[in-house]
């Protein structure tokens, strides 16, 4: 097969999911800090044994603000399209997430479920209809 068979890649998944990764490193921390005396106690050195636990919430609080901000330098590189402009104001969703945490680290250390992780799942499902509907809309 010659390489003018071959569609040019589409940027715009790569450019979604790059936003949502760099969304989840800060999210997928979260979980270590319920299990950080067992993780401590065999070894495991997560963000929150190694930093501290107020500490390590200061180093994954800006992974929840910052991944939609790259939304306008996505659009002006062409990797998203202009009907995507408005899902940069999930950053003050991801800025009350953070809120959420850093008003009280500690709390994180709980068996039970923080406040800020049903904010982080509703945060992720209305990212992705999100940037749906704005395809939808904007290729319409």
């Amino acid at each position: 097969m010659h390489p003018e068979n071959f569609a040019k890649p589409n940027p715009t998944p790569w450019a979604i999911g790059f936003i949502l990764f760099v969304y989840f490193i800060g999210a997928a921390t979260t979980k270590d800090y319920a299990d950080m005396k067992g993780d401590a106690a065999y070894g495991a050195r997560t963000l929150p044994v190694v930093l501290g636990v107020r500490r390590s919430a200061w180093v994954i609080s800006p992974f929840f603000v910052v991944p939609f901000l790259f939304i306008p330098l996505f659009i002006k590189w062409n990797l998203l399209i202009p009907s995507t402009l408005w899902l940069t104001i999930f950053a003050l969703w991801g800025l009350y997430i953070a809120w959420l945490i850093l008003r009280n680290p500690q709390s994180l250390e709980l068996e039970g479920n923080h406040p800020s992780w049903k904010h982080m799942y509703l945060l992720t499902m209305v990212t992705q209809l999100g940037f749906l509907v704005s395809y939808i809309i904007g290729m319409g």
